[in-house]
């Protein structure tokens, strides 16, 4: 587990590229069907994360995000439970080693801590769609997300696309 200093710029072109191969996905099936709908959602969800990580990057070059251990996800659970910040905002907040909003030590977490309550307090104003954007990547470094590509949702629409080829051409060509 490694801390990951990200280019905002090359990130939302690789978010942009990721849109393009999800609008791929999703013009293969029929409107309103539940793998279309599933993949519009995924397509939603990196616009929204690009719209943020576009207006971070005129903000700030690169961030500097860190995997959580479970002594952190601890820290997490204490932060959003003794402050008035949500879950994704206390992860952005100690997930983050190094970024223009951090306002705290990252190796001094405590909720009594004045400058984490700042960097709370900028991460608050920060665009909602970095802080999910944020959020999903330091659970990608903590390994919670389908970054390593075994996402059953994503297995899911494989089987229904071997399906749907199997069914169109009457032989199993989609491997």
């Amino acid at each position: 587990m490694q801390e990951r200093e990200i280019d905002l710029e090359n990130e939302v072109e690789a978010l942009t590229e990721e849109m393009q191969e999800w609008a791929d996905q999703q013009s293969k099936y029929d409107f309103g069907s539940d793998p279309y709908k599933r993949i519009e959602y995924e397509g939603s969800t990196l616009q929204r994360y690009q719209n943020g990580v576009a207006w971070a990057a005129q903000e700030f070059d690169t961030v500097t995000l860190r995997p959580i251990t479970d002594g952190l996800r601890r820290a997490i659970r204490d932060l959003t439970e003794q402050t008035a910040f949500d879950r994704d905002q206390c992860l952005v907040a100690i997930g983050t080693q190094d970024a223009a909003y951090i306002a705290h030590d990252p190796e001094t977490i405590s909720p009594d801590n004045d400058d984490l309550q700042d960097t709370l307090g900028n991460i608050a104003d920060l665009h909602p769609g970095y802080v999910d954007w944020a959020s999903d990547k330091i659970q990608d470094l903590w390994g919670m997300s389908n970054e390593l590509g075994n996402s059953y949702a994503d297995m899911v629409l494989a089987t229904q696309a071997k399906q749907t080829t199997t069914e169109t051409t009457g032989s199993d060509t989609a491997e």
